[in-house]
């Protein structure tokens, strides 16, 4: 197994609605959470037996490094048998050692004033978000209304402008098993489409089931008759594309009325790095590193604030 990993660091901000809010400082909050709740067990967010956390941070003023861990208490790990030399074998599964638990996925995040840069390993970027609200809930509630949005590529999103949406492809089997983290008060009409037809994937399913489950090639498509629709039919459409853009959501399709083809990494500002593995996780001083160096060229081009 190569020992690095090839990761794509994406970038978001934190926006507040409420002009009561408005102009709080995302790595304020996120330093006055850690000084209330020092401990990992502090941070903890639990969905069942399936567990996010903080298990590494480094809060300083407007500058936050945050190492996210997700996993599952007490779940198994499937495994093969070493040397095996059968023609088929069924995999087996271990428990994990008594004072530890597996590692489902993880993430590290920069948060930079409300600038929120993300080196995601496995863990979807709108879990990450949600997390970074439940977080700050800890301390205030009123101050965890934000939403942590896609900054786009914005000759992409003046294209969907100027040529409009034909259809939207939604691929549903793209979803994190792991923790259910959505915010249901905050989705929108294309996000609770999504929701319901996972619904029907998941239900009355172990996570191992899910994963299975997770392979079939499922979509959703919305589209129009051009014939016959009106321009508010046409507006809605690209309503709808905008809200999956600024969402972030990965498992999408755009068709522009032109024929142009837009997907999520179109529209995502992001950056490959080489970043050194530890495990199944990223070395730590690497991915934090990475993630310092990604902040500071999207400053120096002016794509965000310093």
């Amino acid at each position: 197994m190569p020992n690095v990993k090839t990761k794509y660091l994406t970038y978001r901000r934190a926006i507040w609605f409420e002009p009561s809010q408005v102009g709080n400082n995302l790595a304020v909050l996120l330093t006055d959470v850690f000084k209330a709740k020092p401990k990992i067990a502090d941070t903890r967010y639990a969905s069942g037996s399936n567990h996010l956390d903080v298990r590494d941070k480094a809060p300083n003023g407007t500058v936050v490094h945050l190492h996210l861990s997700s996993y599952g208490v007490g779940e198994h790990a499937s495994t093969v048998m070493k040397d095996y030399v059968q023609g088929n074998e069924k995999l087996g599964t271990a428990p994990p050692p008594v004072d530890a638990d597996f590692l489902d996925n993880d993430a590290y995040v920069l948060v930079e004033n409300s600038n929120v840069f993300i080196c995601a390993n496995g863990m979807h970027e709108t879990t990450i978000a949600f997390y970074l609200q439940y977080l700050v809930s800890l301390i205030s509630q009123p101050a965890s209304n934000f939403s942590v949005e896609r900054v786009p590529v914005k000759d992409k999103m003046e294209q969907l402008l100027s040529e409009g949406v034909k259809s939207i492809e939604l691929d549903v089997a793209d979803f994190d098993v792991h923790i259910d983290a959505l915010n249901e008060t905050a989705e929108s009409p294309v996000q609770r489409t999504w929701r319901a037809v996972r619904g029907l994937i998941e239900k009355d399913r172990d996570k191992g089931e899910l994963q299975d489950y997770a392979q079939i090639q499922s979509r959703i498509i919305y589209t129009y008759d051009g014939r016959i629709a009106g321009d508010t039919t046409k507006q809605i459409m690209t309503d709808m594309a905008f809200d999956l853009v600024e969402q972030g959501e990965s498992g999408f399709v755009i068709v522009t009325t032109a024929g142009t083809q837009i997907t999520a990494g179109d529209v995502a500002i992001r950056k490959a790095y080489r970043i050194e593995r530890d495990g199944k996780s990223l070395d730590r001083t690497e991915a934090w590193g990475a993630l310092d160096d990604f902040a500071t060229g999207l400053k120096e081009s002016g794509i965000c604030a310093a």
